[in-house]
C-alpha cells in the first residue's frame, strides 16, 4: 500500500494534539487553576515521582501526577479544580542553567497528572527536570533527547524489562537502570502489573 503523504508527516504525538484540538479536550485555561498562593500542600504531593518519555532529537515529554495518598483513593485531599503545576528543564542538576519552563494544569478529569511536552531541545543531550506547586517541588528527573538521523552514535546501551509480578519481586532493578550511566535508553515493554491473586 502506497503512502499518502499525511501518513508519511503525522506522527502520533501530532495526531493527537490535532485530535485534542478540534474536540476541545486538550484546552483547559490555567486560570481556573487552584492559585499557589492559597495552596498548601500538608505533605509532598510527588511522592508518585517523576517519569520522562517519548524521547525525539529535539522534544521530550515530562509526566508527573500528584497525590497526597497514593494508596487511597485518586485525588484524595486535593481541590476538585484544575491545580496549577510549573516545570524546570535544566542542563544541571542543580538547576543553574535552566533552558526552559513553563506551566501545565494537573486536573481531576485526568487524575492529577501533569503531561508538558518540551520542544526546542538539543540532540543528544542531558536534560534535568523538576516540578512545583504551592509549596512542594519534586524530586529531581533525568532525561536525555535522541541524536538527530544523520548523527554517528558509535553504540547505544539498552535495558529492558518486562512485566511485573508486585508482590513477589523486588524491583532495584528500576532503581539500578535509572543511576547507570551507561545505560541510554530503557525500553519498558507492558502493560500492567500483575495483582496478588485472592
Amino acid at each position: 500500500m502506497k503512502k499518502t503523504p499525511l501518513d508519511q508527516n503525522l506522527s502520533r504525538r501530532a495526531f493527537l494534539q490535532a485530535a485534542a484540538i478540534v474536540t476541545g479536550t486538550g484546552l483547559v485555561s490555567l486560570s481556573g487553576c487552584a492559585p499557589a498562593a492559597q495552596l498548601r500542600y500538608p505533605e509532598n504531593p510527588f511522592s508518585l515521582g517523576v517519569a520522562s518519555g517519548d524521547p525525539q532529537a529535539d522534544s521530550v515529554v515530562l509526566w508527573t501526577r500528584l497525590s497526597l495518598n497514593p494508596l487511597g483513593p485518586t485525588g484524595a485531599g486535593l481541590p476538585d479544580t484544575p491545580i496549577d503545576v510549573t516545570w524546570e528543564l535544566a542542563h544541571d542538576e542543580g538547576f543553574r542553567s535552566v533552558v526552559q519552563q513553563g506551566r501545565a494544569p494537573a486536573t481531576p478529569e485526568r487524575g492529577y497528572a501533569v503531561h508538558a511536552e518540551v520542544y526546542g531541545l538539543e540532540p543528544q543531550r542531558t536534560y534535568y527536570y523538576r516540578f512545583h506547586s504551592s509549596n512542594a517541588t519534586s524530586p529531581v528527573g533525568r532525561t536525555k533527547t535522541l541524536p538527530r538521523p544523520q548523527d554517528d552514535v558509535g553504540a547505544l546501551t539498552l535495558a529492558f524489562v518486562s512485566c511485573s509480578d508486585y508482590q513477589t519481586g523486588y524491583f532495584n532493578a528500576y532503581r539500578a537502570m535509572a543511576q547507570d550511566d551507561l545505560v541510554q535508553r530503557s525500553i519498558i515493554s507492558y502493560s500492567f502489573i500483575l495483582p496478588t491473586k485472592t
